[in-house]
């Protein structure tokens, strides 16, 4: 079921060689050494006792740029990856990819037993869905963006439930969990809230890190605060609920490592004091008295620990 990813191409290089880049380079020319002009076709409306039959000149203009602007794009992934590159040379690691949200619908029309066999009337609802196909095109939906697709790949290398293809399972391999861990932080900058609080948990305690990866608190408190800083939509616009992992819980891990110190974070007392007191006022806001007052009763121990 792994894939393999090929090195970094030169677009160029990849445009020569491929026969549907020569035909469109071939039409091109022919287009351009038409002597044929070609004129906009104005069609008169039923309804012009109603409406202008002809636009104004901004109105012209502005109908050109939006057709100048409808550039297609080619139904190939290696082309769409080509595309994606560019892209996260804007910042834009996912989202507005037509072809993988394809890929993706393929996957689940695989999991729905669509493109099975059917052996009768009677097999209609048993068929054997056919797995290394719709893991197949989940991962093109990956490799073309698709959050969703991303994080689905993430959950099912690292063993975890997952929404997409819930009876698809891949082997427990020290290999597809660090594909799992990639596929999250590949999530987690896209702004998935629970992949940046699953990396967080991670490079804090090391467990499901991976064989590539190892404890990091520094890492680990930069993915505690954008988690807590996450607004509630990631980078394609969906909704994620924040009720299982708190703003104030996740303030009180990020306080605790800099209380204590290590694996590559400085000690700093202050900076922990200050988190557990927000931890600790959005605690109370929640209507969480208690804990509420153990954040405040550890923030005063932060601030005796400085004058010390």
């Amino acid at each position: 079921m792994s894939t393999s990813v090929s090195p970094p191409y030169s677009p160029i290089d990849f445009l020569d060689d491929d026969p549907f880049a020569a035909s469109l380079r071939r039409l091109r020319s022919d287009s351009e050494n038409s002597s044929v002009t070609r004129g906009r076709v104005r069609y008169d409306s039923e309804m012009s006792d109603c409406f202008d039959d002809t636009m104004s000149p901004e109105e012209e203009a502005e109908h050109e740029e939006f057709a100048r602007r409808q550039v297609s794009r080619p139904s190939c992934v290696t082309l769409e990856v080509n595309f994606r590159r560019m892209s996260l040379i804007q910042g834009q690691l996912t989202g507005g990819s037509v072809l993988g949200e394809v890929h993706l619908e393929m996957a689940k029309y695989h999991e729905n037993g669509r493109f099975a066999p059917q052996q009768g009337l009677n097999m209609l609802h048993q068929e054997e869905v056919d797995w290394d196909s719709a893991i197949f095109h989940l991962e093109k939906a990956a490799v073309c963006g698709v959050l969703e697709a991303i994080v689905a790949l993430a959950r099912m290398f690292l063993q975890l439930p997952h929404d997409v293809l819930e009876g698809a399972h891949v082997e427990n391999t020290e290999e597809n969990t660090n594909r799992g861990v990639d596929y999250m932080r590949m999530a987690a900058v896209a702004g998935d809230r629970s992949a940046m609080i699953y990396l967080a948990n991670g490079y804090h305690t090391g467990i499901g890190l991976g064989t590539e990866r190892e404890i990091d608190w520094v890492e680990a408190t930069r993915w505690y605060s954008q988690a807590v800083s996450q607004s509630g939509e990631d980078e394609e616009g969906c909704y994620d609920a924040t009720m299982e992992d708190p703003a104030y819980v996740l303030m009180a891990k990020e306080a605790e490592l800099y209380r204590q110190g290590g694996h590559g974070l400085e000690r700093d007392p202050e900076r922990a004091a200050e988190l557990y007191n927000e931890a600790a006022e959005l605690a109370m806001a929640a209507m969480k008295g208690r804990l509420a007052s153990k954040y405040f009763m550890i923030a005063e121990e932060c601030w005796g620990e400085m004058e010390e």
